[in-house]
């Protein structure tokens, strides 16, 4: 029985650090400004763009909906 990936959903589709900040970034938005669309903190928000944290299904999708 396969198994779906829990970071990705299994569409293998979650972004980089750095494809996640260069996005914000030319988007013109702020760290902060850009945790606080997603409804999170801001160290929280530094640390997946740092690679400190990983990004997850969830935390993706919200940051699609706030990059729009």
């Amino acid at each position: 029985m396969p198994t779906t990936c829990p970071k990705c959903g299994g569409t293998g589709k979650l972004l980089t650090a750095e494809e996640l900040r260069a996005r914000r970034i030319a988007r013109g938005f702020q760290l902060v400004q850009m945790a606080k669309k997603m409804g999170i903190s801001p160290s929280y928000y530094s640390d997946l763009e740092q690679g400190r944290r990983d990004l997850n299904l969830e935390l993706m999708t919200k940051f699609e909906k706030a990059i729009k």
